[in-house]
């Protein structure tokens, strides 16, 4: 570890002669009356390391013109003004000084030296009494942050922040899909079909070659995909239509259950978004700072960007210095802080809303997109996407009114869904589907073939097992 073993400033800020500083690689506390000299000693060490000063940043003491506010007032133009600091590496040994043409002169100019100074740049070398008041005035997370970045700590409290968001991300959309129903009725599914629990490929199976031994034929099934063999040679047996429908009503009935349990989950988010925007419609004050916040925040790009190039306020045109506009509208925004974290929270509720409705809206296209959906005689279930389509297309609207304007939102109780079509089209499914079935049995063949597809079906079983797996 570098340590300082010995300062020695001479004409720099309030230090007119030479002051000595042995400190044998020990720690410096330094103390003593206003004007004593404090600041000069601790503004010394900083711009030895990092070229400025914090709180003399306004003077631009990193150009040329400021760097006369760091000469000393009563040292003549034919002094130098300088910092020389020894280190326990004598490598690094230094003296940076600011000579009569206020040219800034570095005695060490080796690499080591440059890389020691460039890594150090990060390093939180001194601490004054401003840096203690913020800290104790800020809240409790920008107090961990402080302490992080003081300790070096700060890359992993960013990744520990991202895990974090990433884990109640998945939290969410584990609960958005609604995957502990779903797998309760696939589960369910496959108990119905094979008359077993199977929550592997391997007891998959075993279990299809125990249902297809009487038929006596001459396929071995060793992985899944045997599987798909065994059901072509089915097809050029007994291509039956009758055993495509049953998949299809299947899939269907399994598509409408999930349905139900999302419109729920979405009923509930939506709930959450409702009550975050009324929280936030009902302050006015908040409101008017959520819209002052789009302007300064769109005034501060402008301002770093290479739009403005005078020194004006871009608003008024009066003049006005660049860097103390931005800083004053980062100051200014700071301020918003609570109330960014408040509109956060409000954007979350909407963006879970939103995911919710593109899951929906991904079943109901799944079910449409199928063969057997546009037949007249299912109507029924056609009707029932349309209300469906219709339904989250009028919850989108609420999502779209503009929280900055005097709209009314509707409340939950105002988007009541309408349980009897799903229930007529659930009902209308499995009517068909036990029509079906009564026309197979009695046929080996197609009792096996019937019970392998449904249990094939990705809507059943592969997506069980996909479920189990997470």
């Amino acid at each position: 570890m570098i340590k300082i073993k010995s300062l020695c400033i001479k004409g720099f800020r309030g230090i007119k002669e030479e002051l000595l500083l042995e400190l044998n690689s020990k720690s410096l506390l330094l103390f003593g009356d206003n004007g004593s000299g404090k600041s000069s000693i601790t503004d010394a060490i900083e711009w030895f390391y990092k070229d400025f000063i914090k709180h003399l940043s306004t003077e631009e003491i990193d150009k040329k013109g400021g760097l006369t506010a760091l000469r000393n007032t009563f040292i003549t133009n034919t002094e130098k003004c300088s910092i020389e600091i020894n280190f326990t590496d004598s490598s690094l040994n230094s003296q940076k000084s600011i000579n009569d043409n206020l040219e800034v002169i570095n005695s060490n100019t080796s690499d080591t030296f440059k890389e020691y100074i460039e890594s150090s740049k990060n390093e939180n070398l001194v601490l004054r009494y401003d840096d203690l008041t913020d800290f104790i005035l800020s809240t409790k997370k920008e107090k961990l942050d402080s302490l992080s970045n003081v300790i070096g700590f700060t890359k992993i409290s960013d990744i520990r922040n991202i895990l974090k968001r990433v884990i109640n991300d998945i939290k969410k959309s584990l609960q958005s899909k609604n995957y502990d129903n779903e797998i309760s009725s696939r589960e369910g599914k496959i108990m119905e079909l094979l008359k077993e629990s199977v929550r592997s490929d391997e007891q998959y199976i075993n279990k299809i070659k125990e249902i297809i031994k009487p038929l006596e034929l001459d396929i071995v099934l060793v992985k899944i995909e045997d599987i798909d063999n065994l059901l072509s040679l089915f097809k050029k047996s007994d291509d039956s239509a009758v055993i495509e429908q049953r998949a299809y009503y299947n899939d269907v009935i399994s598509k409408i259950n999930d349905l139900q349990n999302r419109i729920d989950n979405l009923l509930n988010l939506y709930e959450v978004y409702y009550q975050s925007f009324q929280t936030i419609v009902q302050n006015i004050e908040t409101l008017k700072k959520i819209a002052l916040g789009i302007l300064w925040d769109e005034g501060l790009k402008v301002l770093k960007g290479s739009i403005i190039e005078k020194d004006e306020c871009p608003l008024c045109f009066q003049p006005k210095s660049r860097e103390e506009l931005v800083k004053e509208i980062e100051l200014r925004l700071k301020t918003l802080d609570s109330i960014k974290e408040q509109q956060a929270q409000f954007d979350n509720a909407k963006k879970d809303v939103k995911n919710v409705l593109d899951e929906i809206k991904n079943i109901t296209n799944d079910i449409r997109f199928k063969k057997y959906f546009n037949l007249e005689e299912n109507k029924t279930i056609s009707d029932f996407i349309t209300y469906i389509n219709e339904y989250i297309s009028l919850i989108s609207q609420e999502l779209d009114i503009d929280i900055l304007k005097e709209q009314r939102m509707k409340e939950k109780k105002e988007l009541i869904f309408n349980n009897t079509k799903l229930e007529e089209a659930l009902e209308y499914c499995r009517k068909k589907n036990e029509s079906l079935a009564s026309q197979i049995r009695g046929n080996k063949i197609l009792e096996v073939q019937d019970k392998i597809i449904l249990s094939r079906n990705p809507s059943v079983k592969a997506g069980f097992y996909k479920i189990l797996s997470i």
